[in-house]
């Protein structure tokens, strides 16, 4: 992540370079890493983490330093200074961490707040949610809502997975009744056509295939009459 996000900084600067300012200046970038995990980060931060001692060349090269936020680790005193729907973010990622009820809170971009729940927890149940009427309802939707039909959905996709799973497995059980009752139908064909070849009688015939099969009379007469 260290080199990553001094990749992008360094392709930042680059940009600016490469653009025709009016009066030629340029503006610091600032790279925040949001890390969402509820135990603590122990990756690198820093370049010096990353690379082998060298007292000699220390004074020589800059120690890259990233930016890092712990959402789920954020006080209440850091929590309460977003002004956007990031704090709502924030407070259900640090509830997750303690393990506690998270209170309800509006939210007044819902669309943005799925899209980044969808991406940090690569979980695209949140996007089923996006464009369903309720999230315009008025008054606005709260952090719970949303969670509970997040847990809805879940259940919803068990439902659906279950009934694809009963009916794939319905066809393959079709199948297989479908071949052994071919197959059953075949033997008893078979046999019939032999027993006429001996010169037995139509009702012999029966009583053969009622000793040898699993067969009512009238399945038995039937399947005479048709041979």
């Amino acid at each position: 992540m260290v080199i990553r996000t001094l990749c992008y900084d360094a392709a930042s600067y680059r940009a600016q370079v490469r653009e025709k300012i009016p009066n030629g200046r340029k503006f610091p970038v600032v790279s925040l890493v949001l890390y969402f995990g509820t135990t603590r980060w122990t990756a690198p931060v820093k370049l010096s983490q990353m690379l082998e001692p060298n007292d000699a060349l220390r004074s020589h090269w800059n120690d890259y330093r990233i930016n890092l936020v712990e959402v789920a680790f954020l006080s209440d005193e850091q929590i309460e200074k977003f002004q956007s729907d990031f704090r709502v973010v924030a407070e259900y990622f640090r509830s997750l961490r303690e393990d506690r009820e998270f209170s309800p809170k509006k939210i007044e971009h819902v669309e943005e707040v799925l899209d980044l729940l969808a991406a940090v927890t690569k979980d695209d149940r949140y996007l089923d949610i996006l464009g369903e009427e309720w999230l315009k309802q008025e008054g606005g939707v709260t952090m719970c809502e949303l969670l509970d039909r997040y847990i809805k959905r879940g259940e919803e996709r068990g439902i659906e997975k279950g009934i694809e799973q009963g009916i794939e497995q319905g066809i393959e059980r079709g199948i297989e009744q479908g071949i052994e009752q071919g197959i059953k139908k075949g033997e008893i064909l078979g046999a019939i056509t032999i027993l006429k070849k001996l010169d037995y009688s139509d009702s012999e015939i029966v009583e053969k295939l009622l000793s040898t099969f699993d067969l009512s009379r009238a399945d038995a007469e039937s399947y005479v009459k048709a041979g």
